[in-house]
């Protein structure tokens, strides 16, 4: 749920990332992997947190 989440975040903002998960590491705890490529590769929706 979190990577769809962080994947949804990323196209609202217009950046072109990869985003991984699924890995744990030696404590067991999971390990998600961001990869910004571009901060600027299409414009970003408008939206608001609240009514206006």
């Amino acid at each position: 749920m979190t990577l769809g989440l962080l994947r949804a975040m990323a196209d609202d903002y217009g950046a072109l990332a990869v985003i991984e998960g699924g890995q744990e590491d030696a404590e067991g705890a999971a390990v998600v992997t961001v990869r910004l490529l571009e901060d600027d590769f299409a414009e970003g929706r408008a939206f608001a947190l609240g009514r206006a």
